[in-house]
């Protein structure tokens, strides 16, 4: 655990995007970084929404991350659709391409770097990212949560995760509970958040597995099984995420 004597949230830096890939290079596993929607839009954030991409800080050092961007959505948050953090990338910059209004805030990304993590930054950096979100007068902020503890219960539906809760009443997952403790609202699931494909060599090389016959398949750091198809020469993770929107 490194101490904090100092630190800066700072957005619209020149490199930013090079800042956060050092931080977030080895937070998630390999898989993750093969969404064909991540890999096409990603340079969108820091050319259309620099103003929602944020590096934190600490003791001049960079140690955590908030990528966001704003989209208009004139339905109720609990209309969100099944799509989750594929469909809102898309739609982000889509609207942003249209100039349409936005009216929500879209959560992609908190992340925090190995050596600062257990000293409360996630919730600092939620609270932030709401702070962000009334500065440019949007309605609230929605995220499609990852759950940091799913991957642990692949095979338990989404849908009763969610429901799971401790003692004191507040969710198990501690991805949630910081959220509800932020004051968001568990929404509904949204199964189909992001969809990645690719070959069986491809998952074979993203996992460090073996894959000889089809299946379903867990692996390590995956919320659901990998649907591996022999025959077809392809593999499918389709991640199931969490509407969460924190209102104003």
């Amino acid at each position: 655990m490194t101490s904090i004597s100092s630190y800066l949230l700072r957005s619209e830096l020149p490199d930013q995007n090079e800042i956060q890939s050092r931080i977030t290079e080895n937070l998630w596993p390999a898989f993750m970084f093969h969404d064909p929607v991540s890999n096409t839009l990603w340079g969108e954030l820091f050319t259309c929404f620099p103003e929602f991409q944020q590096t934190l800080f600490i003791n001049g050092q960079p140690a955590a991350v908030v990528n966001a961007l704003p989209l208009e959505w004139k339905a109720s948050p609990e209309d969100l659709p099944d799509e989750g953090w594929d469909w809102a990338f898309q739609k982000g910059v889509e609207d942003h391409r249209q100039k349409r209004t936005p009216h929500l805030l879209c959560g992609l990304q908190i992340a925090v770097a190995e050596e600062f993590q257990g000293q409360g930054l996630s919730t600092f950096l939620v609270q932030a990212m709401k702070e962000t979100a009334r500065d440019h007068s949007l309605k609230a902020l929605i995220i499609p949560v990852r759950p940091t503890w799913k991957n642990r219960y692949p095979l338990i539906p989404m849908d009763d995760y969610i429901r799971w809760t401790r003692d004191d009443g507040f969710p198990y997952d501690p991805w949630l509970r910081i959220h509800v403790k932020a004051g968001g609202i568990i929404l509904k699931p949204c199964p189909r958040a992001m969809t990645i494909p690719g070959t069986v060599a491809q998952w074979e090389e993203w996992t460090q597995l073996r894959f000889l016959q089809s299946g379903d398949y867990i692996i390590p750091g995956a919320l659901v099984p990998v649907k591996i198809d022999v025959e077809q020469d392809l593999g499918l993770y389709v991640e199931p995420n969490v509407w969460v929107v924190h209102t104003f």
